[in-house]
């Protein structure tokens, strides 16, 4: 993914070219996430919510919209990352 910095902040970019914002639409988190490339699901809209409920994927609501900040999905990714431990290898699971 390239990165270029611009007043100070890394922007990442989508594959399409378009910058990954500091608060993303349900849209946005999906090609961001790479849901359509990892999950069967036939609505990836509901991939999300269940992430929401189920996992506390983070969001805020603003305007009567749901958004999720970057900064905060990240966070999320790595909290829900688990890594197994074995003598003398390290394996990510």
């Amino acid at each position: 993914m390239p990165v270029s910095k611009r007043d100070n902040h890394v922007l990442s970019y989508f594959a399409g070219g378009r910058p990954v914002l500091d608060l993303m639409t349900s849209a946005e988190l999906i090609d961001y996430l790479r849901i359509p490339e990892i999950s069967k699901a036939k609505d990836c809209n509901n991939v999300i919510d269940n992430l929401v409920r189920m996992r506390g994927l983070p969001r805020i609501q603003l305007c009567n919209r749901i958004l999720f900040p970057r900064k905060a999905v990240l966070e999320w990714i790595e909290k829900e990352t688990k890594w197994v431990i074995r003598p003398q290898i390290m394996y990510h699971t």
